[in-house]
């Protein structure tokens, strides 16, 4: 009997990977939720620990950071089964001024807004392309989708986007 192989995301991978994707898996997750940066680290936790327990699914590490958002957004899904949150949006107290913040809180509301009326499809697919700045076919990996239908809803939720934005 011949043992299984050795997962090919091995400990100092993982961890080169979570150093490499968390932050941005954090702020893709947070977009997602509203601005709930909290749930969003929670979820970013959970995925890099399902990963971790299921590395052995993985076959290509070229692919590891699409299987991690598709892990990712799994856990979305299922968190949004549960009742709806609050919008919670945080301030970027960067911004000059008391007139600078304000109008960039309204600014992120509006897009907050916007982003809520698309669908969920195409809100996952326009975050994970024009935030994340993944290719079409990393996107259409984490999301489990041709990408040509990245593509479109990708396409289509900004031309909503635009709309709604009255750009």
């Amino acid at each position: 009997m011949k043992d299984a192989p050795a997962p090919i995301l091995t400990r100092v991978r993982f961890q080169a990977g979570y150093r490499e994707f968390s932050g941005g898996l954090c702020t893709y997750l947070q977009s997602l939720l509203r601005g709930d940066r909290a749930l969003a680290e929670d979820l970013v936790q959970e995925a890099f620990i399902r990963a971790w327990n299921n590395r052995g699914a993985l076959r290509d590490l070229t692919s590891f950071k699409s299987w991690l958002y598709s892990i990712a957004l799994n856990l979305l899904r299922s968190h949004w089964r549960k009742p709806v949150r609050e919008l919670n949006l945080e301030m970027d107290d960067t911004l000059p001024g008391p007139e600078g913040r304000v109008q960039a809180r309204e600014e992120i509301e509006l897009l907050m807004i916007a982003l809520q009326k698309l669908s969920d499809e195409q809100r996952e697919a326009v975050l994970l392309v024009r935030v994340q700045q993944m290719t079409f076919a990393e996107a259409a990996l984490a999301l489990g989708v041709p990408e040509g239908t990245v593509k479109t809803r990708v396409r289509r939720g900004l031309l909503h986007l635009a709309d709604a934005l009255g750009l």
